[in-house]
């Protein structure tokens, strides 16, 4: 094994979720807001403009799950004490809602949000229970990572997304195929 893959894969035996706290909000937004902040970057916005557009999109979000999902889970996903993630699940109905998955762009691709989606799917299926999201129909990583873990396009809740994102659940042990 390379020194890289021998590292990476001690950091992921190091992955660890825990609630999220008010010191947390700071690494949480930034996480949250990465893909807008890579984009306003890229497109030429001034950090001083950019900085309260980042700080609206988080309060925002912030506020729109919490009137949408009272109940969530708000989780912080921590590799070796750094925060490298951050996980909201919706548990109250019979079905897992993930409503927000996301790796900071630092920590992409190294397995994170793999080892984190296997737990949720062990833990649903402990409960008997599906998993559902949407996902950007553009995050091809993301939609490759849930399709191996047996996630299937949900007729049931597509009219819950838009064009840009899909729906997709993997089902109940008891609704699955047999191998």
């Amino acid at each position: 094994m390379t020194t890289t893959a021998s590292s990476t894969m001690q950091q992921l035996a190091e992955l660890a979720l825990r609630d999220e706290s008010e010191r947390d909000r700071e690494a949480v937004d930034r996480i949250a807001t990465a893909d807008l902040a890579s984009q306003l970057q890229a497109s030429g916005v001034p950090a001083t403009t950019a900085a309260p557009l980042l700080e609206l999109q988080a309060r925002a979000r912030r506020d729109e799950y919490g009137a949408a999902y009272p109940d969530a889970r708000h989780t912080v996903i921590e590799c070796a004490g750094t925060i490298v993630g951050l996980l909201v699940l919706d548990e109250s109905h019979d079905r897992v809602r993930v409503i927000d998955l996301a790796v900071a762009p630092e920590h992409r691709r190294s397995g994170i949000a793999r080892r984190v989606m296997s737990q949720v799917c062990v833990d649903a299926d402990a409960r008997a229970a599906s998993v559902a999201l949407q996902v950007w129909v553009t995050n091809e990583p993301a939609l490759r990572l849930y399709e191996s873990l047996g996630f299937v396009h949900d007729p049931e809740h597509e009219h819950d997304a838009d064009a840009m994102r899909a729906s997709i659940v993997r089902p109940a042990p008891s609704e699955r195929c047999a191998p």
